[in-house]
């Protein structure tokens, strides 16, 4: 298979399971459903969460996934992962050194030495769980195969002589630390994938909790029914250990970790609850009397069956319980020590649970919107799951930016994942681009200022929200990243940076900033400014003082006359009537001859190559 429909077949993996932070994290999981014929849900929660695990580099232990073989009648073997999405000599190399980092662990994970799970991962908690459930018969057989997967499309032969000093170097480390180990270590490109036998499709293994309730058809369609009824919180939480934010991937938002939530919020009240249930001396609520504080959790999975107190299914995903699961794990395996709890009181504690058993992705979607249309949340965020967001984010991943489709996503991995962002986004150490931004910005440059100001309108109506995200103005990703840069500075530049008398005019800055956003763009397109494009449109670098003194100085010079006009038009107005701005925001544009006819959107339609061009001139 070339390398190019390998990389074809990943993105729309990517696409499918908003899986990791860049097209290369869904590499590993796409190659287990490739090889191997896994479903997707258990890839993922065979793969690492991000480049290097989720509290800092290293902790993965040189592993990017696994798979445990059980061929009957053969000894189990475990393969042991590491991918290089990359056609490079030296990087391919350096998936075979790194397997060095797994080996102690490994030993560990194998029963020759004390274990130390609090510092395992998601991928190794996994990895441990599955060799636990080994036969203890079976253990003493288990062989290991160590693969590098990469995308050189060099022959074999060619490429292991090329790195055939480091493989030994593994080899004599792996005898070193696993003497009695039958393994073996070998590189796999797309020639070996080219040739693979399709492999036997293999159902996602069936998930299991405790449930009492019912099935109910769902009116008019024969392909959904949902199971409502009581089921245990322990069994969710233990869902999330093994899925962790990937169990959310479909949700409109990600736990909330504002003060506001965590310290007096619905977090907070959760965790008062579940002390007064467990920890309480005596306890102070009856374990199964959550269940009357809760609204529930909404989940959407396949193969549904109910019976005799248990509900199974397979590839569960949370559409509605985010806070909840995730507050409750945080209590449950804290960072720090809490009180100790009483584990059959924690175990006894039930919530109300509502299953959806439908393989319809549109209609999940819609269930999702209107889930949380009855939670405070922001009409931007009911959008988050639209394939439109997810390809986005892919985009903004690929240049090492934050795109924030997710409501609180950026500051949930700030908050419980720092180093995953000096890590995935190097462009995003002060901020990321935020999806309600990045909809205001693209309506203003375009001349729509009502739905600039009313974003909750523009993210209601799908040919507004469609016209905002549609191919055309979303064309240049450096581009947005610029908008987000204004975005972040405009208030204050009008404010303070440009001399203007605010205290005596009715109409204060804020009721300006994207009247004056729509002119700037408008004006570096007609006069073909690219500067302030190329030094702003490829990190985030929030209110950069550098940045406040370049936009102050486009909007007061002799040529743009932008700043004259605010003065003129729209800081003498008696009232600030939304009728009365569009009538000085009129006569603005027509003064600076700014009017439709100057297309922001063309002007940037190739500057994502012009970038590169340079960068490439550059080096």
């Amino acid at each position: 298979m070339p390398a190019a429909d390998i990389r074809e077949q990943v993105k729309d993996f990517k696409e499918c399971y908003a899986h990791g932070d860049g097209i290369e994290e869904c590499f590993a999981p796409w190659y287990l459903t490739k090889t191997y014929g896994v479903s997707a849900t258990e890839a993922i929660r065979c793969s690492a969460e991000s480049k290097q695990g989720p509290d800092g580099s290293g902790l993965d232990h040189g592993l990017d996934a696994f798979h445990l073989l059980r061929d009957d009648g053969k000894p189990p073997t475990l393969v042991l992962i590491q991918t290089k999405y990359s056609d490079s000599v030296k990087l391919i190399a350096q998936g075979a050194r790194d397997f060095k980092k797994s080996l102690v662990w490994l030993k560990s994970a194998l029963g020759s030495s004390e274990a130390s799970p609090a510092t395992d991962s998601k991928l190794l908690v996994n990895l441990r769980a599955d060799l636990a459930n080994l036969p203890p018969e079976e253990r003493p057989k288990l062989k290991l195969e160590f693969v590098v997967v990469h995308l050189n499309e060099e022959d074999d032969a060619l490429l292991n002589n090329k790195t055939r000093e480091t493989q030994d170097v593994f080899k004599e480390d792996c005898r070193d630390v696993l003497p009695d180990a039958v393994f073996k270590l070998r590189l796999e490109g797309p020639r070996y994938i080219e040739h693979l036998p399709p492999p036997d499709l293999q159902p996602s293994p069936a998930k299991t909790i405790r449930f009492q309730g019912t099935s109910l058809p769902v009116a008019q369609s024969t392909q959904t029914n949902m199971f409502i009824g009581i089921g245990r919180l322990a069994d969710l939480v233990a869902m999330f250990a093994t899925r962790k934010e990937d169990l959310f991937s479909k949700n409109v938002r990600l736990f909330i970790t504002s003060g506001r939530n965590v310290e007096k919020g619905p977090s907070a009240r959760i965790k008062r609850t579940l002390r007064a249930i467990c920890v309480d001396k005596p306890p102070i609520v009856d374990p199964e009397t959550f269940a009357l504080y809760h609204n529930g959790v909404t989940i959407h999975a396949r193969d549904v069956v109910l019976s005799s107190g248990l509900l199974s299914f397979r590839d569960p995903y949370v559409l509605n319980g985010c806070q909840t699961i995730i507050t409750a794990y945080r209590f449950r395996c804290p960072s720090n020590s809490t009180p100790k709890m009483d584990d059959a009181l924690w175990d006894r504690i039930t919530i109300p649970v509502r299953v959806i058993n439908s393989r319809d992705e549109e209609l999940i979607r819609t269930v999702t919107v209107n889930n949380n249309r009855q939670n405070a949340i922001t009409a931007a965020a009911l959008r988050a799951n639209d394939p439109t967001q997810i390809a986005l984010e892919q985009r903004f991943s690929d240049i090492e930016v934050f795109y924030e489709r997710q409501e609180g996503a950026f500051e949930y991995v700030e908050e419980s994942d720092p180093k995953r962002l000096g890590r995935a986004f190097l462009n995003s150490t002060w901020g990321p681009v935020n999806i309600e931004d990045l909809a205001r910005c693209l309506a203003a440059a375009a001349g729509d200022i009502t739905f600039a100001r009313n974003t909750n309108d523009l993210f209601e109506s799908d040919a507004a929200y469609n016209r905002c995200f549609s191919q055309t103005r979303t064309v240049s990703v450096h581009f947005l990243v610029f908008l987000q840069n204004l975005h972040n500075v405009l208030g204050v530049v009008l404010k303070n940076d440009l001399g203007l008398d605010w205290s005596t005019s009715y109409v204060k800055a804020g009721k300006v900033l994207y009247y004056a956003l729509c002119l700037l763009c408008r004006y570096l397109a007609k006069n073909e400014v690219f500067g302030p494009l190329e030094d702003y449109g490829t990190s985030i670098v929030g209110r950069d003082r550098a940045l406040r003194d370049e936009i102050a100085k486009q909007l007061d010079n002799y040529h743009s006359r932008i700043k004259s006009q605010i003065q003129e038009r729209f800081m003498c107005l008696e009232d600030t009537k939304t009728e009365s701005l569009n009538a000085a925001f009129e006569k603005a544009q027509k003064s600076l001859y700014l009017k439709d006819n100057v297309d922001v959107f063309e002007f940037v339609r190739n500057f994502d190559e012009r970038l590169e061009e340079r960068d490439r001139t550059m080096i």
